[in-house]
C-alpha cells in the first residue's frame, strides 16, 4: 500500500485530523514520530474493542495505526473515548 502526497495532502488539512491527533497521538507516538502500535491495540482494549491483534496481524505498522486510529475515532466524536493515565 502507497500513499500518495495528495492523500497525505488532503489528509493534513483536514480540520477534523487537527483535532484528533493532539489528542490520540501523545498516547501512541514515540521519539522520532515512532508509531508504538502495542500503545493502540492497548487503548483499543481499554475501550472496549477487544484483543484486535489477530485480525490485523497481517497488515504493516502503518496500516495497523490507521485502522486502530479510524476504530478509535467514533467513541472521541461521542465523547466516550477512554485514555491511560499517562502517555509513558
Amino acid at each position: 500500500m502507497e500513499i500518495t502526497r495528495e492523500q497525505r495532502n488532503a489528509w493534513s488539512e483536514n480540520p477534523e485530523n487537527a483535532e484528533w491527533e493532539p489528542v490520540i497521538g501523545p498516547f501512541y507516538k514515540r521519539p522520532g514520530l515512532v508509531a508504538d502500535v502495542e500503545a493502540l491495540f492497548a487503548i483499543a482494549e481499554l475501550n472496549g474493542l477487544g484483543n484486535l491483534r489477530p485480525g490485523y496481524s497481517h497488515l504493516n505498522a502503518g496500516q495497523i495505526v490507521m485502522a486502530l486510529r479510524n476504530r478509535l475515532r467514533p467513541r472521541w466524536r461521542a465523547g466516550l473515548l477512554k485514555l491511560p493515565t499517562s502517555t509513558r
